[in-house]
């Protein structure tokens, strides 16, 4: 579990798990260039990557590469990056995604989560976004959301280096009360955005909640075109699983798409 502030979690090789690769909370981490697979093994509802609340701010996932992510009790319910109980503010650039049983990204509820510029391929789904925040003043008697606020007055997050940091979260009201009569803003994924994905052979369809991305995502009513939901990426070799992109793969006729460094992900020699 990562925690704190400011951690460099980069270049390992994690496998073989009954639960999560990595899981964290706090901010400003950066979790990059990790060979994650075959985790989550014995878990349903998990992911190779997990997280959820409101006070984690600045994180970025970049250039992973996630694979073969299936759990042996309930198959597809194990995910690649999943954003859990209306958390908010996840960032995901340049991640490969292979074989992953459910979705590659699983956001629940939360707003201004990003993903961009990944390669999604032979998975159940390539995104997932529900509105389950919407709800859950009611669902727990509004718990859940008491403690993801009382996080939020611990850190005195209107005030001082946490509002200069992260002025978003600044505006987030400090009652409940505010939040439930403020939902449609406040409990709605609002502010997502998911562009310049390149998405290959979903096996259940490449969305679920495409009119919640359609709804409430920044440019979602485009979604459609600034990604490519259904299109080869070219690997070098798929049989191999060099999956780095081949300098003809439809991804780079994306605009601002970025090439990833496939060959530097993993444990790398000192």
């Amino acid at each position: 579990m990562i925690e704190g502030c400011g951690v460099t979690f980069q270049h390992n090789h994690i496998h073989s798990s009954p639960d999560r690769a990595i899981g964290y909370g706090g901010n400003d981490h950066l979790i990059a260039y990790n060979d994650i697979h075959d985790v989550s093994r014995l878990c349903a509802d998990a992911a190779a990557i997990y997280t959820g609340g409101w006070d984690t701010r600045g994180n970025v996932i970049k250039h992973n590469y996630i694979h073969h992510i299936n759990s042996l009790l309930l198959g597809p319910h194990t995910h690649g990056v999943y954003v859990d109980d209306g958390g908010f503010a996840s960032y995901s650039e340049g991640n490969v995604f292979y074989k992953i049983g459910g979705y590659a990204f699983h956001f629940s509820g939360g707003r201004e989560n990003v993903a961009v510029n990944n390669v999604i391929v032979k998975c159940g789904t390539a995104i997932g976004v529900t509105t389950r925040a919407y709800g859950m003043p009611e669902e727990d008697g509004g718990k859940q959301i008491r403690t993801m606020l009382s996080h939020l007055i611990e850190r005195s997050y209107q005030t001082g280096i946490w509002a200069s940091k992260y002025p978003k979260c600044a505006l987030i009201p400090n009652t409940f009360e505010a939040i439930v009569a403020g939902r449609d803003t406040w409990l709605l994924p609002r502010e997502g955005v998911f562009e310049r994905n390149i998405i290959w052979q979903s096996v259940r369809g490449w969305s679920y909640g495409k009119q919640n991305i359609k709804a409430y995502f920044t440019n979602g009513q485009n979604v459609e075109t600034t990604n490519l939901p259904d299109s080869d990426p070219f690997f070098e070799n798929e049989a191999t699983l060099d999956l780095r992109l081949r300098s003809n793969s439809p991804a780079f006729t994306m605009p601002g798409f970025k090439p990833i460094p496939f060959g530097q992900i993993g444990i790398r020699p000192e």
